[in-house]
């Protein structure tokens, strides 16, 4: 009869009877116990975990072939591979179930059969699969480039490039480019158990990236659908008045500015209106205040040398600038742009008169006019003594 050698423990082999004489032989065959060891892999890449997940502390249960549970093992990391061990179990049949998965993986339902012979190890690998999810998204602007006529029209945005990376290993995982409607997908169920920072590498011009942001994937068939917004470049403009020749601010109310966008009507140009100050009523003459200054009650979208700030009306005293101010807005690290427009001091005309002494001074002749232009800066106009036939045009002293 097979005898299992069991530690401690006994095991009946037969009876006898010592009060009947004569001899018996009994032959027994001993059968020693076996093991089983455990491996822990992952189902793709064998033993290295992927992402964040961890392939330690996966947990076991060993059953006999009738069900019932006689072991239960946790599996860690000894000399770099994921591992138990059950020892001394009577040979036969067992089967193998994972009660808990490690960390990043999905349960397995699989039954494992193994056969213990005496006195052997049987190894056996456990696998698990990874969990994976779904990221994808759309990319919108917040408001059209050119076009201010719809506030809810946000255009989608194509050729964006956005960029997966992992924190775990500070790599990047994956790039997308959007397509014509804006769309991209970084793949069905693609991305193991991690987090991921999701930025924009290549935005479009005109528009600012959005700030990057995380993206854990934690659960199996996880998706994440994203519409990514990027916003305009854009900035409020300041004006302020100032003297060509001093660089003093002219603190007069009155001077008044249009502003030509070039991209308007598209691309023929057209003037910027805006909501007057404390007014709901629009217009597109921007006027200073009593500091010489105005801000603009809007923003002004991003352009290279897109606007030129033209002046309508000249500040009492001073001449009209026809030089238009061409600008750009191309950063919004400041949000109000500030231009000082210069104007030149306006020169006054006089008139001086030549007169012949020599006759009554009823009858005196006017023997010569000519025109005097002197500045402000100027006390009193200095006689001129000129010929009797001459006329001299005299510029400013």
């Amino acid at each position: 009869m097979p005898l299992a050698y069991r530690r401690p423990g006994t095991q009946t082999i037969g009876v006898l009877n010592p009060f009947v004489p004569g001899d018996s032989v009994v032959n027994l065959t001993i059968l020693k116990q076996g093991n089983i060891r455990v491996f822990k892999e992952d189902a793709e890449t064998g033993v290295k975990a992927q992402g964040a997940a961890s392939l330690e502390n996966a947990v076991y249960g060993l059953y006999q072939a009738n069900g019932k549970k006689i072991k239960e093992i946790t599996l860690k990391n000894i000399n770099g591979k994921v591992q138990a061990e059950i020892k001394d179990l009577d040979p036969g049949k067992y089967v193998l179930k994972e009660i808990k998965a490690p960390k990043g993986y999905v349960l397995s339902d699989e039954a494992i059969e193994i056969v213990v012979e005496p006195g052997k190890t049987v190894n056996t690998i456990a696998k698990d699969q990874v969990i994976k999810g779904t990221i994808d998204l759309v990319k919108v602007a917040n408001k059209d480039l050119v076009d201010s006529t719809n506030p809810d029209n946000k255009p989608k945005l194509a050729g964006i490039e956005i960029s997966l990376t992992s924190k775990t290993t500070g790599k990047v995982v994956k790039t997308v480019v959007t397509d014509n409607d804006g769309y991209a997908t970084f793949g069905k169920n693609t991305f193991v158990f991690d987090t991921y920072i999701l930025s924009e590498t290549k935005g479009k011009e005109g528009y600012k990236l959005f700030e990057p942001f995380e993206v854990t994937i934690s659960e199996n068939g996880q998706t994440f659908h994203y519409v990514l917004e990027d916003k305009v470049i854009e900035q409020r403009l300041k004006v302020v008045k100032v003297d060509q020749e001093t660089g003093k601010v002219i603190a007069l109310a009155g001077t008044q500015f249009k502003i030509w966008d070039k991209y308007a009507n598209n691309g023929k140009g057209g003037y910027v209106s805006m909501a007057l100050p404390n007014y709901t009523e629009v217009s597109d003459i921007f006027t200073t205040n009593e500091k010489g200054y105005f801000v603009t009650t809007d923003t002004l979208k991003y352009g290279k040398n897109r606007y030129e700030l033209r002046e309508i009306k000249a500040p009492e005293k001073y001449v009209l600038n026809k030089t238009p101010y061409v600008f750009s807005v191309t950063d919004d690290t400041n949000t109000i742009q500030l231009i000082y427009f210069a104007n030149r001091l306006a020169k006054a005309n006089v008139e001086v008169f030549k007169y012949d002494t020599s006759t009554n001074f009823d009858q005196k002749r006017r023997l010569l006019v000519l025109n005097l232009t002197y500045s402000k800066k100027m006390k009193q106009a200095q006689p001129l003594l000129v010929h009797s036939k001459q006329t001299k045009k005299v510029k400013s002293m």
